[in-house]
């Protein structure tokens, strides 16, 4: 009897020691069919492990996993699927109780055992990325469980938002990764010497996280805060008219939220443009929300004033920020900068009334200008395109999907010259303003089919 066959009838009687014995004597490298085998016996011993939580026999199994290289074997698709199937329910459980219990030991472990294997794919590489995202605020190693789950092989199926049984939408896992990623990375670019990640690997995971959303937008995915995401991520890369730009055009949806200025008032100081930056952040200071969050936009608004010499109105602000922030910021270095100056002590405090007129006034015209498509070399921009094109008998505009995951709209004028169905066409394109999604987009400039031997 081979090998195989009598590991095959050892897990049949349950009898594993023996099935280990059988495997361990066996000492021909190339017995591929014991190896697999010896596959079906780890994922029992596995399973009963993950339902009895024996952190002990999980990580032997898994170090067996990991040693044989059992998830490597060609045409072995089953096993790695039913592997992953339960090891990936199994990561989410972890997820849920470190998510509960403000604990993370036990999911530590396992990562530190699932990290050395291939990824999971289809159905279970979105039930382990959905538990992650539990505990992305909480978790330490989240960004070294997107490293390791790889986000390129984020694609459109992920961008699909969740309907709850109350009917509710939450945002798609494929937005609610990018965020995430995006808002670590921010927050480490911020740090001194880039964090733990380092200047290095900070700036290349920021570029990566810009390529795919921007894929994502160009997709023209539903979304709801990617364009906030980019603008971040280009201000953290040094890239200020990108990050406008994006700034710009998430604004006519959230000019309420006092955020999106204090952004946009970043980059026109980055930019070296004071008037715009004053106008930005006043916009945001006329938004009513505590006077602990009005903070930073205060001490970015002090050398924008002072540029314009407006020193009664610095004067204003400072007495604000001290008020708000108590001795701590009586201390602060850019406080203490233009208190002991001469303009600041022959300078008047203005009444609240006075002030909220100076917000207000020098907000109006800016949000005119931000809430209208933006000027830039991007409105005249045209591309050459090749795809498949969606055209429906009820509708009187038609979709096209490039070869690069580009959608492009088809207006009437182009649409009715053509039957319904998918044909495969070419042609090119202009960006235009999504009036509706308040972003840009792209429209068909011409359409022509391929025919088949092209």
């Amino acid at each position: 009897m081979k090998t195989w066959q009598k590991i095959r009838n050892a897990r049949k009687e349950k009898d594993y020691d023996s099935a280990y014995e059988h495997y361990q004597l066996q000492s021909d490298p190339s017995d591929l069919m014991s190896k697999k085998m010896m596959c079906w016996v780890i994922y029992d011993q596995l399973k009963a492990a993950y339902q009895g939580h024996n952190q002990e026999q999980i990580a032997q199994k898994l170090s067996f996993v990991r040693n044989e290289e059992v998830l490597e074997i060609e045409e072995n698709d089953m096993f790695f699927d039913h592997f992953w199937r339960i090891s990936g329910l199994y990561f989410l459980k972890q997820c849920k109780f470190a998510h509960k219990s403000k604990s993370s030991e036990n999911l530590d472990q396992l990562f530190r055992h699932l990290r050395q294997l291939p990824p999971p794919k289809g159905v279970s590489a979105q039930i382990a990325l959905n538990g992650a995202l539990k505990v992305k605020d909480q978790w330490p190693k989240f960004y070294s469980f997107l490293d390791w789950w790889n986000i390129h092989r984020l694609d459109r199926e992920y961008f699909k938002p969740f309907i709850t049984k109350k009917g509710n939408k939450i945002p798609s896992t494929g937005e609610r990764t990018l965020l995430a990623m995006a808002k670590y990375l921010y927050d480490e670019a911020e740090k001194n010497n880039y964090g733990q990640l380092g200047k290095e690997s900070c700036q290349s995971g920021i570029q990566l996280c810009i390529e795919k959303i921007q894929l994502a937008l160009n997709w023209r995915v539903e979304q709801n805060w990617l364009e906030y995401a980019l603008a971040k991520l280009h201000y953290a890369s040094g890239d200020y008219p990108k990050g406008l730009i994006a700034i710009q055009s998430f604004a006519p949806g959230k000019r309420d939220q006092f955020w999106v200025w204090a952004l946009m008032g970043k980059f026109y100081i980055a930019m070296g443009n004071n008037k715009e930056a004053l106008k930005a952040l006043s916009r945001g200071l006329s938004i009513p929300v505590k006077a602990d969050f009005q903070i930073k936009m205060r001490l970015d608004l002090l050398p924008v004033l002072e540029s314009q010499q407006e020193w009664d109105w610095l004067k204003t602000e400072i007495i604000q920020i001290i008020a708000t922030g108590g001795e701590k910021m009586t201390n602060h270095r850019q406080v203490i900068k233009y208190i002991m100056s001469k303009d600041y002590t022959e300078a008047r405090e203005l009444p609240v009334r006075e002030l909220e007129v100076l917000y207000r006034e020098n907000a109006i015209q800016l949000e005119r200008e931000a809430t209208k498509p933006h000027k830039s070399e991007q409105r005249n921009k045209k591309i050459t395109y090749k795809g498949k094109a969606i055209i429906l008998p009820e509708k009187k505009f038609a979709f096209i999907n490039t070869e690069e995951n580009i959608d492009i709209f088809v207006p009437w004028s182009i649409r009715k010259n053509w039957a319904p169905g998918s044909p495969t066409v070419k042609g090119r394109a202009v960006q235009s303003w999504d009036k509706k999604k308040k972003r840009w987009g792209w429209r068909a400039l011409s359409m022509k089919k391929v025919e088949k031997n092209s």
